[in-house]
């Protein structure tokens, strides 16, 4: 809080040279320190009952205090030799005003306040700037009103002549000696500061040099700075890639040694390549013979199953008719069966007129024997019937099952035959794809025949061309090794321009960082 109310009153000071900016700091403490004095007289000498009735030393005070006041207002506004002779007169008349209205009986009370005027006059120097006869002024003025203030005040005091006499001469001593040494002081200081000013212009002179000059190394280290960081990465740049290109160079050679032992294995391949051309095609036109008795053998087969379908069908259409028949056959055997039924019925019917003949033959007696004996042969007759005709109906039954069998058979047959025909027509068609398909292979067989004359035709061309760039690449192997070397040497300089300019680096960052530190 303080250095901050103190930085606002001296801000008008912040610029100047050092002894100002103490001096104004030095003069406002003062006017805080008798500002403070003046408010703690102003308060225990009425307590202590230090005043008379009348006295005008409350007066004093408060014109003291508010004097003081308007001094820091001076200070304030940069007017600071008027607030430090404002203080310094101030202070003074304080104390002559204080021992000439001081009522007090005490002698000694009043005598003793003249040890305050040489401290006071001890602050002569700093509130003095340039003129040295002003601390001749402040001495002889306070000179003369001590002699004034002896003269007025002296009936007062109980002193003797020789106390009198010792008081005036020391006091004045006293004053006289402070006036001379404030005087030899600032006599001193005055030519100290002037001898400084004086250094201080040949320093500021020297200065503007050493600065021109300073910023003309700093401006030169910046731009060598970037230039040797621009030559050091350019370095690194050129012996990496000095070193690349060695690789490079390296893995290109190895890489062409290897295309020519390639090419050597080419040719051999391409020659290989030829023969083997000629044993494929002598197996094509092989193939091509296989491919023809192939065709052969499935028109034949293709042949023999149309024939085999043809059969089949006809098959198909004779267990149809008897399908047929067997169907008739059954039909018959229902209707058997029907008649059969009609003659147990007549057998039955038979029977039972036999057995009315029997019972009327008995009512008749013996008139009627002989038409019993007939009643009971055609009774036995109508039995005889019965059993005939269920022999018949079983064996009609009989006839029957099996007939039904056999046209399951007949139905299972037909079924089999179709599936039969209908394999062999899928048989036949496949047959038919498949000699589409050697057809078409016969065809391909024969492009193949031609595109593999044209193949080894190319490839005896290639064998050439093969030994012409062989002829080439040994001139390319020789042409990469010289490379090569060069290369190496550029490799071998890359990396001691690399090390050659990390040093500069080293030195241009040493001086840059110099420049920084006589910056700062």
């Amino acid at each position: 809080m303080f250095a901050r109310v103190t930085g606002y009153i001296l801000g008008a000071y912040k610029d100047q040279g050092y002894i100002m900016r103490q001096k104004s700091r030095i003069i406002l403490n003062i006017c805080i320190v008798l500002f403070i004095i003046g408010l703690v007289f102003m308060v225990t000498l009425p307590v202590a009952g230090l005043l008379t009735p009348g006295s005008y030393i409350p007066h004093i005070i408060i014109i003291f205090i508010i004097s003081i006041i308007i001094a820091v207002k001076f200070l304030k506004s940069g007017r600071f030799s008027v607030a430090a002779h404002m203080i310094q007169i101030i202070s003074l008349l304080a104390v002559w005003m204080t021992m000439f209205f001081d009522d007090s009986k005490n002698t000694i009370a009043v005598l003793d306040t003249i040890v305050l005027i040489p401290g006071l006059m001890a602050l002569t120097p700093i509130v003095t700037t340039r003129k040295k006869s002003a601390i001749l002024l402040y001495t002889a003025a306070n000179l003369f009103i001590f002699v004034l203030f002896l003269l007025l005040k002296s009936d007062g005091f109980n002193l003797g002549e020789a106390a009198f006499v010792d008081y005036l001469m020391d006091s004045g001593i006293g004053i006289v000696f402070v006036g001379i040494m404030c005087f030899h002081i600032f006599r001193i200081n005055r030519i100290a500061l002037d001898r400084s000013e004086d250094e201080a212009r040949k320093n500021e002179s020297q200065y503007i040099v050493i600065k021109g000059l300073y910023d003309s190394i700093k401006k030169v280290s910046g731009k060598l700075t970037g230039h040797s960081n621009e030559l050091f990465r350019e370095s690194e740049t050129y012996s990496l890639q000095s070193q690349s290109q060695v690789s490079a160079v390296e893995e290109i050679a190895a890489t062409v040694e290897e295309i020519s032992s390639g090419m050597d294995l080419a040719t051999d391949n391409v020659t290989n390549q030829y023969d083997s051309m000629r044993s494929l095609m002598e197996d094509i036109n092989a193939l091509s013979g296989s491919i023809e008795r192939v065709a052969n053998r499935i028109q034949s087969t293709r042949s023999m199953a149309v024939e085999v379908s043809e059969v089949a069908s006809r098959g198909g259409e004779i267990l149809d008719s008897l399908s047929s028949s067997f169907t008739m056959v059954k039909e018959s055997s229902r209707k058997m069966t029907g008649i059969v039924g009609m003659i147990v019925d007549i057998s039955d019917k038979t029977h039972l007129l036999s057995l009315n003949a029997a019972i009327e033959a008995a009512r008749a007696g013996g008139a009627g024997r002989g038409f019993a004996v007939v009643a009971d042969e055609i009774s036995k007759l109508a039995d005889q019937t019965a059993t005939s005709i269920k022999e018949i109906e079983g064996l009609i039954k009989a006839n029957v099952e099996e007939i039904n069998y056999g046209m399951v058979n007949i139905e299972t047959t037909v079924t089999t035959i179709m599936r039969i025909i209908q394999g062999v027509n899928t048989i036949s068609a496949g047959i038919d794809d498949v000699s589409s398909a050697m057809e078409d292979q016969k065809k391909i067989n024969h492009t193949v025949n031609v595109k593999a004359g044209s193949v080894m035709l190319k490839t005896d061309e290639i064998q050439l061309s093969m030994q012409d760039q062989k002829t080439f690449m040994n001139e390319i192997v020789k042409s990469i090794t010289s490379l090569n070397e060069i290369t190496q040497v550029y490799s071998e300089g890359g990396r001691t321009l690399s090390v050659k300019s990390h040093d500069l680096d080293s030195m241009v960052r040493e001086l840059h960082e110099t420049t920084q530190i006589v910056e700062e």
